[in-house]
């Protein structure tokens, strides 16, 4: 029920911090009514490509929701080196301005 075929993730980058961020993002198909966006943050161990791989962002966006998953730096397929907590914590208001986000729901 909450898996479309008409759903298709896009990527592309942006620059956040002096980095080079890759994202991922899926929206809602048309037939469904928007209900908000989800911007999607991974854990150490994992990327942006996660939350494909487990059909989370294609649920949500069937479910009517916009979705964005970016790889921190150093991980997946944003280059540089590793970064710690505290500035992966700044790098998200930076990410959210660089994307044009104003209201979201955070999931991680």
């Amino acid at each position: 029920m909450w898996r479309s075929k008409t759903v298709r993730p896009t990527e592309g980058t942006f620059l956040a911090g002096g980095y080079e961020i890759f994202f991922r993002e899926t929206v809602p198909p048309q037939e469904v009514i928007y209900k908000g966006t989800i911007l999607l943050i991974h854990g150490q161990s994992f990327s942006s490509s996660t939350w494909l791989e487990n059909s989370t962002m294609q649920v949500f966006s069937a479910a009517g929701y916009r979705c964005l998953a970016f790889d921190m730096p150093g991980c997946g397929k944003t280059g540089g080196p590793t970064v710690s907590d505290s500035k992966k914590a700044e790098i998200i208001p930076l990410a959210m301005h660089a994307l044009e986000l104003e209201t979201v729901i955070f999931f991680s």
